[in-house]
């Protein structure tokens, strides 16, 4: 059987004629590893627009206190860019924007990248997509390939009374750096894992913590181990090593996330043993059964990290389950009466996961918008195309979560996929494909399918859900996605225009 890496290369290898414009929206993980599949593939007319002044996507906007990578850091890279220079088993999340910005230095990518070009608008016509920038700039291509991710809208949630708080009030995703907490009496609302890395980071140097937990969450412990120079040393010059690292997470990670999908009770109960054994470290029992979830492990996204349990267990460390009722000038009042005094309010509060590219505003085939054509819930045919939207592609969109999977490893697959549309578009001599609807409905009948009788539908609330408990993420074992990448699209599926 090939690996995931062997997959990924075989899936870009085709090669094109390369004359389409192709517009790359985002100079995150996607959009790099778009820009290197369309460069393999012999395509040369390209240009990424990226809203910012750098690269780095979700790693550029996250710079609160803790924030690391929970997937294993040789895994955690571009097949085209393995590094041997990682300071840790989990590299935190400042070295990873720096390895994205290498990795498009290396490539020579930045000449390709306009930015500061934060496209608003994508409307098709016969003559193809017709961008517009903030700037008042525009542009017109023949393909638009999406790479904005599904994490970069922050979740600012409306508390009651929050404008009246007269301290500083921060969102993870839009931490400022001139920030000082020190000996600050913080309030922290949250229990993902963004708060399980913000809470160690901060606690040492704050006057108290108090954190308001909605939901309790399992914990799988992992430890970061830093890598020595000995270690860096050797890896720079084996580069066979390097892959086999690579591929030896990969492989480990689909066989044991496949098995917790698929209910395999030998692998459940030993997740399950780590995840108990972690919360045991929680001393007092009152503490520990706050701590405790109700709903069964894997339901939620595995929240892993290291030393939360310890940091809850600081003496100036409160966890309040008793829902936030309102934010008073000077602090949170909970629904039991209490008012708890705080200098600074953290919103560890995730993102607005159902976004994708809706802020390109994307208007396909007779008028209709992304927004209408998503009304009734998110849609996608094998997670990269749209019906009604002609030669608009994405990387990280609807049902192409993977759960705790890498999304580089993610994101690589799909751009073989995305190559092959592009090869399948020349040899047709169309000027352009979409899915056709029944395809794009048979692909989401078929993925909600695999959920049922699994532990994502034993009874708790995620952001793998919609309001209306549609699946938004992959419902099959991670093995079928690889193997649905590597199949690649199928002429039947799609509708051609001449």
């Amino acid at each position: 059987m090939a690996t995931v890496r062997e997959v990924i290369e075989r899936g870009r290898s085709a090669k094109l004629k390369g004359d389409r414009r192709i517009a790359i929206i985002g100079a995150g993980i996607g959009g790099i590893a778009m820009a290197y599949a369309l460069e393999q593939a012999g395509i040369s007319d390209f240009t990424i627009y990226e809203k910012a002044s750098s690269v780095g996507g979700t790693w550029r906007e996250n710079v609160y206190p803790g924030v690391a990578c929970d997937i294993p850091s040789h895994a955690y890279s571009f097949t085209f860019a393995l590094n041997p220079e990682w300071s840790q088993s989990f590299a935190p999340g400042e070295e990873i924007r720096q390895y994205l910005e290498n990795t498009c230095r290396q490539l020579d990518l930045n000449w390709r990248i306009r930015f500061g070009k934060e496209v608003v608008s994508a409307r098709y016509r016969d003559d193809g997509w017709h961008l517009e920038m903030a700037d008042g700039d525009s542009a017109v291509v023949d393909a638009v390939i999406a790479c904005t991710g599904f994490l970069h809208v922050a979740n600012e949630i409306g508390l009651p009374g929050i404008e009246r708080f007269e301290g500083e009030v921060l969102h993870s995703a839009k931490w400022r750096p001139d920030t000082d907490l020190r000996d600050k009496r913080v309030a922290l609302v949250g229990s993902g894992s963004t708060a399980a890395q913000i809470i160690p980071a901060i606690v040492d140097q704050v006057g108290g913590l108090t954190i308001f937990q909605r939901t309790a969450q399992w914990v799988f412990p992992i430890t970061r181990e830093r890598h020595s120079d000995e270690q860096k040393r050797r890896l720079r010059g084996d580069v066979a090593r390097l892959y086999e690292i690579y591929d030896r997470i990969i492989a480990e990670s689909q066989r044991d996330l496949g098995a917790l999908s698929a209910g395999d009770p030998e692998t459940t109960r030993r997740y399950f043993e780590e995840c108990s054994n972690n919360l045991a470290l929680v001393e007092d029992a009152g503490l520990r059964a706050k701590l405790t979830p109700d709903y069964q492990m894997m339901c939620k996204r595995l929240v892993m990290t290291e030393g939360f349990y310890e940091a809850v267990q600081q003496p100036h460390c409160d966890l309040v389950t008793s829902p936030i009722e309102r934010i008073e000038p000077h602090a949170v009042r909970t629904a039991d009466g209490a008012a708890h005094a705080v200098d600074a309010i953290v919103l560890a509060t995730g993102f607005k996961t159902k976004e994708y590219f809706r802020s390109i505003n994307p208007v396909g085939i007779d008028g209709i918008t992304l927004d209408q054509a998503w009304a009734d819930g998110i849609s996608s045919f094998a997670t990269v195309s749209f019906a009604g939207f002609p030669n608009l592609f994405a990387i990280g969109g609807p049902f192409s979560a993977l759960g705790n999977q890498s999304y580089i490893t993610g994101a690589e697959l799909q751009t073989g996929y995305i190559i092959r549309l592009l090869k399948m578009l020349e040899d047709s001599g169309a000027r352009a494909l979409a899915p056709r609807p029944e395809a794009e409905q048979r692909f989401k009948a078929e993925n909600a399918a695999a959920a049922q009788g699994t532990v994502w539908l034993s009874g708790c609330k995620s952001w793998f859900l919609d309001e209306n408990n549609n699946f938004q993420f992959w419902t099959r074992s991670p093995d079928a996605y690889v193997e649905m990448m590597d199949e690649g699209p199928r002429r039947a599926d799609f509708q051609l225009f001449f």
